[in-house]
This record gives structure tokens, C-alpha cells and sequence, in this order.
């Protein structure tokens, strides 16, 4: 039995997102397989079900601190100061190292860790945090997107003004990007797309033998034995996805005005989500 870590910029329990779905399952298959799972999470204001800061559910240990600031509510003042310390938003703002690391170095003494998952990129500082004060803990990075190239997409859909900012903040998010596949033990991407990404953008990083490919997937037992209703509408195809994240808009619109027109028999097809 191992004892494992994951810190993420927000709760997997119920998931309410991919990247919380995603973190969700390696939750879960961690706990089937007897180890012993602890999750550090920024908690938001959509999650206030538990008083304590340590609490327990579905055999997950769970810690979270103070709530996270939504991009919608930065100031101008937090903006200048991102811009200012070279970090992106997320990095400086959102999800900083230094209101959790006491709560880590507590629970890494504690608990004896025998490894730690870091989730996101943007979350790079914990790993340099990490390596630097407990050098012999393994320290993991699931990636989930490349997100500079995510982030570049989502300038085109921005006015010109915040283009301004948008660009520099994408340098520092690149620059966390390379300092997390830098220093992280291993590295998990979702995709042959992502991980030949990381190879063209970060060449001189020796990442052939520190990136692994763990793509998303459906755990397809979770949905046997579901009661079926002969009165609801039946779908060929169904997309689920977050309809507020631009890449799953994107899809759902690639689908219905390019593949769906081209198909010979007729399918009806359905976009979930919220």
C-alpha cells in the first residue's frame, strides 16, 4: 500500500468538470487498488458542504484552504501585481503556493507520503516547492492540457486591449509549463497530440522517457445496469461535455456543421452539459 498526495486547484468530489472527472478516477482507482489517497484542493465558493478543513468521502481524505479567487473577480491592483511578478493569473492569484505550504510540509511530515500528484501546470511553484524540500519524495504532474496552446486559442475570442495582457501572462504560463516538466519525477498527458507538443516547445527538456500518455476514458461499469425508460428520446451520438469551456464548443460545433452534414444515414445527435 502507498500513501499518495494529490494537490489540485479545486474538489473532485462529486466532479462537476473534466479535469474533476479526471482527477475523480485516479482517486478512485487508487483507493480499489488498498492505497491510502489524502487531496489538497483550493476550496471554492461552490463547495461548502464541509466545516472542517480535513474531512472524509468514498475513502478519500480530503484538506482544502481558503477559497480561490475567480478570474471575474480579480482587480486591477491583483492583475498589475500577476504582471509584476511574471506569473500567470492562476499561478500568482488563483491557486499561490504560500497559504498552503505550511498545510503541505505538516502533512507530508505526518503522513510520510510516498508520492505526490500535482494536477495542472499551473500549480509548477508547488512542484519546485516540493523537490526542493523533500528532494527524495517522487513528485508527479498530470498536465491534462498544454495550456499555452489552450490559451493562445482563447486570445482570438478576446478584445484587442486584453490581448495586451493576455500575451504576456501567456509567456509566464509557458515558463510554468517548462518549470513543471522540468522538475516534476514523471509526467502524465492525456494525449500523442499533447505529448508531442511538449516535445517541439520544450526541445532541450529531456522528456521522452519523463512523459506518459494516460488518456481520458469512460468507465464504461459505472453505467451497466441503468433502468431505461421506453419513453425518452434515443441518441446515436451523445457529446458530454461543459458547454462554458470554448475547446468542448468548439467540438460540438466542428461536429454538427462539418461531420454530421457529410454522413449518408441520418443520426440524431445530442450535446450535454451545463
Amino acid at each position: 500500500m502507498a500513501r499518495v498526495l494529490i494537490i489540485s486547484p479545486f474538489y473532485s468530489d462529486p466532479p462537476s468538470s473534466g479535469g474533476s472527472i479526471r482527477i475523480w478516477h485516479i482517486s478512485r482507482q487508487l483507493c480499489a487498488h488498498a492505497h491510502e489517497v489524502h487531496h489538497l484542493y483550493f476550496r471554492d465558493q461552490l463547495n461548502e458542504r464541509a466545516s472542517a478543513k480535513t474531512y472524509r468521502r468514498n475513502t478519500v481524505t480530503y484538506h482544502f484552504v481558503p477559497n480561490r479567487v475567480p478570474v471575474s473577480s480579480l482587480s486591477v491592483g491583483q492583475w498589475l501585481g500577476a504582471l509584476f511578478q511574471k506569473k500567470s493569473l492562476k499561478g500568482a492569484i488563483q491557486y499561490p503556493l504560500s497559504p498552503v505550504k505550511n498545510m503541505i510540509h505538516e502533512l507530508i511530515e505526518q503522513k510520510k507520503f510516498d508520492l505526490v500528484l500535482i494536477e495542472f501546470t499551473w500549480l509548477s511553484e508547488f512542484i519546485v516547492y516540493l523537490k526542493d524540500s523533500f528532494g527524495q519524495l517522487p513528485v508527479f504532474l498530470d498536465s491534462h492540457n498544454v495550456e499555452t496552446t489552450y490559451d493562445l486559442q482563447e486570445m482570438h475570442e478576446k478584445p484587442f486591449y486584453k490581448n495586451l495582457f493576455a500575451r504576456s501572462f501567456n509567456t509566464f504560463l509557458k515558463n510554468e509549463e517548462k518549470q513543471a516538466l522540468g522538475r516534476a519525477d514523471k509526467a502524465f498527458v492525456v494525449s500523442k497530440v499533447d505529448k508531442e507538443k511538449y516535445e517541439e516547445m520544450f526541445a532541450r527538456l529531456p522528456l521522452s522517457k519523463k512523459l506518459t500518455i494516460a488518456p481520458n476514458g469512460v468507465d464504461v461499469a459505472s453505467f451497466t445496469g441503468v433502468a431505461q425508460n421506453e419513453t425518452t428520446q434515443r441518441y446515436d451520438v451523445i457529446f458530454v461535455g461543459w458547454m462554458r469551456y470554448p475547446p468542448n464548443v468548439r467540438a460540438v460545433k466542428f461536429i454538427a456543421e462539418e461531420i454530421l452534414p457529410r454522413l449518408e444515414t441520418p443520426i440524431t445527435f445530442a450535446a450535454v452539459g451545463g
